[in-house]
């Protein structure tokens, strides 16, 4: 299964590993740095990405899950951080990611969550 990423709200070398383990998988990856939240869903609707990367900036990862959520979209958010937080984990599932990695970036681990969060997506809880 190919799907197309995008990678938004991570440091350089994050993002590139992340990006390197995804490519070797076959994945289509796009990884860019955003002003703001609408940008990234302008972009997230032109590419069809059908899962997006995105950082540990908890204002960020909100205002991306609370715009795919007023515009009807469906795309799996995973949050990914350099080093796991059990406190991070909790409030990005909380606020509706559906899973959460940290690096290193394994590719037997990359490609099951990409599977399991293309495969079995969680719904975007509302917002309130």
């Amino acid at each position: 299964m190919r799907a197309n990423i995008l990678i938004v709200g991570l440091d350089e070398p994050l993002a590139s590993e992340l990006g390197r383990s995804l490519r070797d998988l076959r994945h289509s990856v796009l990884s860019e740095a955003f002003t703001c939240a609408s940008d990234c869903l302008t972009t997230i609707e032109r590419v069809g990405a059908d899962l997006v990367f995105c950082g540990t900036d908890r204002q960020q990862y909100e205002t991306i899950l609370d715009n795919l959520r007023r515009r009807g979209h469906t795309v799996p958010v995973v949050v990914v951080s350099r080093l796991p937080e059990t406190g991070d984990w909790l409030d990005a599932m909380d606020a509706g990611a559906c899973d959460y990695c940290a690096a290193p970036f394994e590719p037997h681990l990359v490609q099951r969550i990409v599977e399991n969060t293309l495969k079995y997506p969680c719904p975007v809880p509302l917002a309130g």
